[in-house]
């Protein structure tokens, strides 16, 4: 086996795991309940999330970090999954950490801005990231400033990947393949027609 093949195996195994890892942070997620340990008094054995006490846990820090943009976690996730899994660019990992953590941070922030009536309640959706970062950029931009860029952010980290899967399913073409023993199509970009 050559090593180009040994790490597209590599690649496609990390993106199997991936996976699973992506629907039991999800599962969680929805599944919460703040009665679980290790929010209350409630037993270890006593849990109601389907994720079991591990996914009591990851549900809970994670709502206490980024409040609801804990949601879009698990889809950061699938995407590393898909793009191992699809030996997809590597630069395309960064580029959605990046987008990921973006929109998770603007997400808590615009979720801190828009709920003004209790701390308790503006924790509760944004978390601690969102609480600490709406108030920063309170004082510095002012409350209508800062919910300004933090929604714009979030808008542009949000239209980015689907104008991007959009272009990308439009400019793809299947091709044989190249050799009888290839039994998988390589996807290549269709060619322009050239200016004369």
């Amino acid at each position: 086996m050559s090593s180009n093949r040994a790490i597209e195996q590599r690649n496609r195994i990390l993106g199997l795991l991936l996976m699973p890892v992506a629907f039991f942070v999800l599962a969680s997620l929805v599944t919460y309940s703040p009665n679980d340990y290790p929010n209350s008094s409630l037993r270890s054995d006593q849990v109601l999330n389907a994720g079991g006490q591990l996914g009591a846990i990851t549900s809970s820090s994670l709502f206490l970090v980024c409040g609801y943009s804990a949601f879009i976690v698990p889809f950061v996730f699938i995407f590393l999954g898909w793009n191992r899994w699809t030996n997809g660019a590597p630069r395309l990992l960064l580029a959605a950490l990046l987008i990921g953590s973006t929109m998770i941070i603007s997400g808590a922030t615009v979720a801190s801005l828009l709920t003004t009536t209790s701390t308790d309640l503006r924790f509760d959706r944004a978390g601690a990231l969102g609480l600490r970062v709406g108030h920063l950029a309170t004082e510095s931009l002012g409350a209508d400033g800062a919910l300004v860029v933090s929604l714009l952010l979030f808008s542009i980290t949000l239209v980015i990947p689907i104008f991007w899967g959009i272009n990308r399913c439009l400019t793809r073409k299947r091709v044989p393949p190249k050799s009888p023993d290839d039994d998988d199509y390589r996807i290549q970009p269709l060619s322009r027609p050239s200016s004369i």
